[in-house]
């Protein structure tokens, strides 16, 4: 899956943001990320540090088996520590 993340705060940004994301099927199972070879473009830096107005974009990994459809994604900033959390429906 592709993320791009923008700082649109006013002070500088510094994160390890694939620690608190994962996927989730339509049962609610969920599924961490996989470190790995990614085939699809660069990955997401591991350590992302972002001035005012700037992005990062990269690739992340899920470990999900085969046969399993991903239905949702979460992210929390801050290491998986933040005091929200952002959720998208896939379709």
């Amino acid at each position: 899956m592709q993320f791009q993340l923008v700082n649109k705060g006013d002070k500088a940004y510094q994160d390890s943001p694939t620690n608190g994301m994962q996927v989730a099927d339509a049962e609610g199972q969920m599924f961490q990320t996989a470190f790995g070879e990614i085939t699809a473009g660069p990955a997401l830096s591991s350590d992302v540090r972002l001035a005012p107005g700037a992005k990062a974009l990269g690739w992340v990994t899920f470990d999900v088996p085969k046969d399993v459809k991903v239905s949702q994604v979460q992210v929390a900033l801050n290491s998986g520590m933040a005091d929200h959390t952002g959720q998208w429906t896939l379709q």
